[in-house]
C-alpha cells in the first residue's frame, strides 16, 4: 500500500479539491468508521496505527465531482512500483 487517501465527496464543494493531512488520531477517527471490521480484530486500533504509521500521511481529500480528480490520483498515490 502506497498511501491512504480518504475521499470526502460534498455537493457543492467548489472545482478544486481540497487536501489536508491528517495527524494520527485524526486518521484513526475518520477511518474507524469506514472499516466495518475493525472492531473485530484482535489488535484492531494497533494495526490501525500501524497502517497509518507506515504510509502517512494520511490525506483527506474533499470535493464535489469525481471527475475533478482526474490527474490527482497519481500525484496523491506517488509511484507504482
Amino acid at each position: 500500500m502506497a498511501r491512504l487517501v480518504l475521499l470526502d465527496r460534498q455537493d457543492g464543494h467548489g472545482d478544486n479539491p481540497d487536501i489536508v493531512e491528517l495527524d494520527l488520531l485524526d486518521a484513526i477517527t475518520a477511518l474507524a468508521p469506514q472499516t466495518s471490521a475493525l472492531y473485530a480484530l484482535p489488535t484492531g486500533l494497533r494495526w490501525c496505527a500501524e497502517l497509518i504509521e507506515a504510509t502517512e500521511p494520511v490525506l483527506r481529500v474533499r470535493y464535489a465531482e469525481a471527475e475533478s480528480l482526474r490527474g490527482l490520483a497519481a500525484d496523491l498515490i506517488g509511484p507504482v512500483s
